[in-house]
C-alpha cells in the first residue's frame, strides 16, 4: 500500500533481547501452569477437608487430606522461589507465603487468647503474599498482554479491600446490638466474595500460562 508504514529493522541486540524474552516465556508459561494445577488441587483438598470434618470421617482420612494440602503448599512455595530468578517479587511472595502458613498452623494449635494474635498475623502475611505475588505476575505478563496485567492489578486491589472489610467486621463482632448483627452479615458477604476472588485467581493463572506460551511462539519481528 502507498501509505503503509515501513517496518523498522531490529538491531542484533534487540533481536537477542526479544529471543531471550520468548525463551523465558516458555519457562514462565510452564511454571504458571503448574501454579494453576496446584491451586486447583489445594482448593479441592480444602473442600475435601471440610466435607471430611463435617461427616466426622476417621483420623486416617483427615490425615491423608492434610498431608496432600501440606505437599501442595510446599510445592507451591518451591515454584515461587524458582520464579524468583525472573522477578524478585516472587521470592518475597514465597517467603511471606511460608510465614503465613506457619502463622496459620500456630493459630490452629494455640489457645483462644493467643490464637487471635496468630490469626491477625496470618491475615497480614497473606496480604503481603498476595501483593508480592500479583506484582510479580503483573510484571511478567505486561509485555505479553497489558490487559491481563491490569487484571492482576485489579485482583490485588479487590483482595486488599475484602481483607480490610473482613478485619473490620471481625472487630465489630465484639460490639453489642445491631453492630454485631451487621458484622456477622458482613463476614458472610466477605466469605462469598473471597470465594469469587479464589475462582478469579484460578482463571488469571490459567490465562497467564496460556498467554506466556502463546507469546513464546510469536515471531520476533512482531
Amino acid at each position: 500500500m502507498l501509505f503503509e508504514k515501513e517496518k523498522v529493522k531490529l538491531s542484533e541486540r534487540e533481536r537477542q533481547m526479544r529471543a531471550m524474552e520468548r525463551e523465558q516465556a516458555v519457562v514462565l508459561g510452564n511454571r504458571f501452569k503448574l501454579l494453576f494445577i496446584i491451586h486447583v488441587a489445594s482448593v479441592a483438598a480444602s473442600f475435601a477437608s471440610y466435607v471430611a470434618t463435617y461427616l466426622e470421617a476417621g483420623f486416617g482420612v483427615i490425615a491423608v487430606i492434610s498431608g496432600i494440602s501440606l505437599a501442595m503448599s510446599i510445592l507451591f512455595a518451591v515454584i515461587l522461589f524458582m520464579l524468583g530468578k525472573y522477578n524478585s517479587e516472587f521470592t518475597m511472595a514465597g517467603l511471606t507465603f511460608i510465614m503465613a502458613q506457619i502463622a496459620t498452623f500456630c493459630q490452629s494449635i494455640s489457645p483462644s487468647g493467643v490464637s487471635m494474635m496468630f490469626s491477625i498475623m496470618a491475615a497480614a502475611l497473606s496480604v503481603g503474599y498476595v501483593i508480592k505475588f500479583t506484582s510479580g505476575m503483573e510484571a511478567c505478563v505486561t509485555h505479553a498482554d497489558g490487559y491481563l496485567a491490569e487484571s492482576w492489578e485489579k485482583f490485588r486491589n479487590y483482595f486488599i479491600y475484602v481483607t480490610i472489610f473482613t478485619v473490620c467486621c471481625t472487630v465489630m463482632v465484639f460490639f453489642p446490638g445491631i453492630l454485631k448483627v451487621l458484622a456477622a452479615i458482613g463476614i458472610l458477604l466477605a466469605a462469598i466474595v473471597a470465594l469469587i476472588l479464589s475462582v478469579w485467581q484460578i482463571v488469571l493463572l490459567y490465562r497467564s500460562a496460556n498467554t506466556m506460551t502463546a507469546f513464546s511462539q510469536t515471531p520476533i519481528d512482531e
